[in-house]
């Protein structure tokens, strides 16, 4: 038996691939939000319309139709068997299964455990809202009805977006940034160039984050839209973590303990980052970088060769009207964009590395520019 902790995109995606690479074995799924799996940027892009967005209606699977045993319950704990393999990658013929699964109602043992558990918003604003799932969306749509004033704090993508949102709705918008810049970790510069323009436009107003919350009174809501963080507490014990606190994984999805393969354990999606042969960490926090992960996840534990190539870090992003994309990565601190064209359509912005060679390229409503990127940026597996 399988076991996966999560049934978002990632979870979802590794099923998929493993029913149709010829997996014919059970397959239990756990889903601590009771709720069929869904696009879980929607909530910030679409709040007021279609902010529930199942992820089967995209074609991205149904977990019903592929016979997945869904729990709908919190995983408290994982352990390994003090009997399991202790060296070489797990195969379905092993006797003995290797890792316990432990719910409110009981434990679970599977032959092998991907870790699909996303990320949470910490707590840390007294009274302020979050949205992280689809029930936080309905709790601030809640909140929101007869709102006229609403503070967000931060300024990253799900804060632009909700901004785009809640101004289209006529609520005027104060967004908070502790750097007082707009995307300042991703997009230095041209974050405010950009999108800051969109928001002074639409009213937007744009602050330094208070160092107490008592001088955020005299809004009707207080969104919190940063501190988000992986949810990898139950598998700490047997895993390596990057800085930022996701479980390190090779790229076949198998996550490492003191750099060495864990037997039968793999982590997938938000909650893991794989080692860059090249150097560094491969986040799996983007949309195709989350599909690739789950496919070579997949692969991996069925024994076939990972796909060839890598795809790129990619945000994109609806607000204020335009398409928004970022494909690739930019080093911190970044310089000024290499280039900065505008077509009749868009705007367009590249950074390329001391050779030349393109590392990232930003632009809205530039779809053409945006195929550009994503094809010069992917890799071969070598």
């Amino acid at each position: 038996m399988l076991g996966i902790v999560g049934t978002g995109v990632s979870g979802l995606r590794v099923c998929a691939e493993l029913i149709e690479g010829g997996y014919n074995e059970p397959i239990v799924a756990w889903d601590a939000e009771n709720r069929e799996p869904y696009d879980r940027t929607h909530l910030s892009k679409d709040l007021f319309h279609r902010y529930f967005e199942p992820l089967a209606a995209q074609g991205y699977g149904d977990l019903a139709e592929l016979g997945v045993q869904v729990r709908h319950l919190e995983v408290r704990s994982i352990q390994q068997r003090s009997s399991a393999v202790s060296t070489g990658l797990p195969t379905r013929a092993e006797s003995s299964p290797m890792w316990m699964v432990t719910d409110d109602e009981g434990t679970t043992e599977v032959d092998t455990l991907v870790i699909a558990s996303g990320t949470s918003v910490e707590a840390r604003i007294p009274g302020a809202l979050r949205l992280q799932t689809a029930q936080d969306a309905e709790d601030l749509l809640d909140a929101l009805q007869g709102a006229h004033r609403v503070a967000i704090l931060g300024a990253g993508w799900t804060g632009t977006e909700l901004a785009s949102a809640l101004t289209d709705a006529g609520i005027h918008v104060d967004m908070y940034s502790a750097s007082g810049h707009v995307l300042r970790s991703d997009l230095p510069g041209v974050g405010d160039a950009v999108i800051g323009a969109w928001m002074q436009q639409a009213g937007v107003g744009l602050h330094q984050m208070p160092p107490h919350t008592p001088a955020l009174e005299g809004y009707d809501v207080v969104i919190q839209a940063f501190g988000s963080r992986p949810n990898t507490q139950i598998v700490e014990p047997f895993a390596d973590l990057t800085p930022s606190g996701t479980i390190v994984t090779t790229l076949a999805g198998q996550v490492l303990r003191d750099g060495t393969p864990v037997p039968g354990l793999y982590a997938s999606g938000d909650c893991a980052s794989a080692l860059d042969p090249d150097g560094g960490f491969l986040a799996g926090n983007h949309w195709n970088r989350c599909l690739g992960q789950a496919s070579r996840t997949a692969a991996a534990v069925l024994g076939n060769p990972l796909p060839a190539r890598l795809e790129p870090a990619e945000i994109f992003s609806t607000q204020f009207g335009h398409e928004v994309s970022l494909v690739g990565t930019l080093p911190k601190p970044a310089d000024a964009p290499d280039t900065h064209e505008r077509t009749s359509e868009g705007e367009s912005f590249t950074w390329t590395d001391a050779d030349g060679t393109l590392i990232a390229a930003f632009s809205y409503d530039s779809p053409r520019d945006v195929s550009k990127a994503r094809k010069a940026l992917r890799r071969k597996i070598s």
